[in-house]
């Protein structure tokens, strides 16, 4: 726990806070830190909004959302009161960052149409390749920053990469129209290449910036992931090998398919289990992509 955090704590219990409130006050202040993974004081708005997109991907109601928020600020009214030096003037957008806007935050699903029209743009070959690597695998960022052109192949029909040393701890597998523009990418980078030189943080802002230029509005992370999980559903890829393949919870896999819960329990478990390259061969011979 950070020191700002301790004598956070130790106010609150001044404050004649119960010992309950408190705890729910600094777990709530300690999940938005670690999300941001920056300093508190560098907080602003946007780590919000992308604060809030995680909470509703992990199938948080609301009001429990809102709650979050509330003790977020509470800790930054604090902070602006108590501290001796001048703050970063971003920490005023995070006070005034209204908890209606939770309202709007249900998980948008973008289509394949929409991927294609952002890739048919000008735009260099590593931002398409980014946008279509999340819209088709799902990947977190901080598992992207450590892809390398080596963890990629191609098949007949399609692309699939595959990401960990001893296991194959996430797979995707894209189709032909897709995966070209990963091909593409890959051919621009030598052996053993990283494909993305940033950190998790940068390559969130990097895709956001992407959907700002060429759709008008922002691509955030966690809102992709959500229609990557639908994307690859619609594939024929088994509920359970999503969960596996993403390390998304069951549940909120469920909550996140745009289709009803009942069809995806049909088919829970008909490839739970399998490796991946049994996988891939039951994949050809279904010729599902």
């Amino acid at each position: 726990m950070s020191l700002i955090i301790r004598e956070y704590e130790k106010d609150l219990s001044n404050l004649r806070k119960t010992d309950n409130t408190i705890k729910n006050y600094v777990s709530s202040l300690n999940q938005f830190k670690e999300f941001i993974r920056k300093p508190l004081k560098n907080a602003n708005n946007q780590d919000m909004e992308d604060f809030v997109w995680r909470q509703k991907q992990n199938g948080l109601k609301n009001r429990t959302i809102n709650l979050k928020i509330s003790r977020i600020q509470f800790f930054y009214k604090w902070y602006k009161r108590t501290s001796k030096e001048p703050l970063p003037p971003q920490l005023d957008d995070i006070l005034e960052f209204n908890t209606l806007k939770v309202e709007r935050f249900d998980s948008i699903i973008i289509t394949e149409s929409t991927i294609f029209d952002i890739v048919h743009s000008r735009m260099t070959w590593d931002k398409k390749a980014l946008v279509v690597l999340v819209f088709c695998s799902g990947i977190s960022p901080e598992s992207a920053v450590s892809l390398k052109t080596t963890n990629f192949s191609e098949l007949e029909y399609y692309g699939f990469v595959r990401y960990g040393d001893e296991k194959d701890r996430y797979f995707a597998a894209f189709p032909k129209p897709f995966y070209k523009y990963i091909k593409k990418y890959l051919g621009t980078l030598d052996r053993g290449d990283l494909l993305f030189d940033k950190t998790p943080t940068a390559l969130r802002d990097y895709l956001r910036k992407i959907g700002e230029v060429y759709i008008g509005a922002p691509l955030r992370w966690d809102e992709l992931r959500v229609s990557a999980y639908n994307f690859m559903y619609r594939q024929g890829v088994d509920p359970f090998l999503i969960c596996e393949s993403t390390g998304v919870h069951l549940r909120r896999l469920i909550s996140a398919l745009d289709i009803e819960s009942s069809h995806v329990a049909s088919r829970i478990g008909k490839i739970y289990k399998k490796t991946t390259n049994k996988y891939l061969t039951e994949f050809e011979e279904d010729d599902r992509i």
